[in-house]
């Protein structure tokens, strides 16, 4: 079974941490969407991008306290992101910096909707056969309203694919 997870996050940096998880499950069930309290401010740029302050998060619970929750979700399913590998650092780093168990992050499916849609879309940046980045269609910047349209974006794949056949 697939998981849609998507993170709002303080930053993009090797700092940044986790201030927004939302986690789907294949049919549209929100499986966990909240809030997560930062050991660091958020930057001016990611709260432009996501909407998100440090007065919204005051009450906001600290990661430790969703861990055993977000692996009882993830542990055993395809995770599927849009932008897998950022996502996935977003995580490990939020659970390294509170001194979490990180590695079961490494050892999960990850699989990035972002590269399939790249894929999927069509247009190459490189000899190396790495194509271009698309913007998630209908993404908000929200955790909730990104995992949404991801799920969305799949299905339409999906749909297109078997339309194709």
């Amino acid at each position: 079974m697939i998981v849609v997870l998507d993170t709002e996050t303080t930053g993009l940096d090797d700092m940044a941490e986790i201030v927004s998880l939302c986690i789907l499950a294949p049919d549209g069930r929100v499986l966990l969407d909240s809030l997560v309290k930062p050991m660091q401010e958020i930057t001016n740029e990611a709260s432009q991008v996501n909407g998100l302050s440090d007065a919204m998060l005051e009450d906001a619970p600290d990661f430790r306290d969703l861990l055993a929750q977000v692996q009882a979700i993830l542990i055993g399913k395809a995770i599927v992101a849009y932008n897998a590998e950022f996502d996935q650092r977003m995580l490990y780093q939020t659970c390294r910096m509170r001194g979490l168990p990180a590695d079961w992050l490494l050892a999960a499916d990850w699989q990035c909707a972002m590269n399939a849609y790249a894929a999927w879309f069509g247009e190459w940046r490189d000899d190396y056969g790495t194509y271009r980045w698309q913007r998630l269609p209908g993404g908000d910047h929200t955790a909730a309203g990104d995992c949404q349209a991801t799920l969305a974006l799949i299905r339409h794949m999906a749909h297109a694919n078997r339309e194709k056949q």
